[in-house]
């Protein structure tokens, strides 16, 4: 798969899901910069693209104009483990990619909504074990 956009170009190689209900995951076979050239993702990440609940992938693809914006937020994440920046640079990837507001705004909402859970969750597991 390849996105070209101003010298921003995802190349990826797709990994198939072991099972039927785990995601379909992209390595990624070329560096990718943000266009804010703040993030730099090597080569060789894997990223789920944006992570997309089943009965929203009619309206929501894994790798929609937003895949370089969901490589920059995973890469964030799963490096720094700071979900704010990972957040904000997840919505300025997405201006820059020309991501439509609307659709632009409910995917930094539900970004935002997950991270919180998985705040929460983490926080709730913590306090058990104390």
């Amino acid at each position: 798969m390849s996105e070209n956009n101003n010298n921003h170009e995802i190349v990826v190689s797709f990994i198939p899901p072991k099972r039927w209900w785990n995601r379909a995951k992209w390595r990624l076979v070329k560096e990718y910069t943000s266009h804010n050239h703040r993030v730099k993702v090597p080569i060789g990440f894997v990223s789920d693209g944006a992570t997309i609940v089943w009965n929203l992938r009619w309206l929501f693809s894994p790798t929609g104009r937003y895949f370089g914006a969901a490589i920059i937020h995973d890469y964030i994440v799963e490096v720094e483990g700071d979900w704010r920046k990972a957040n904000r640079e997840f919505e300025e990837e997405m201006i820059a990619l020309g991501v439509s507001t609307w659709m632009r705004i409910t995917m930094v909402k539900a970004v935002e909504l997950w991270s919180a859970l998985k705040g929460w969750y983490r926080e709730a597991r913590e306090n058990l074990r104390s």
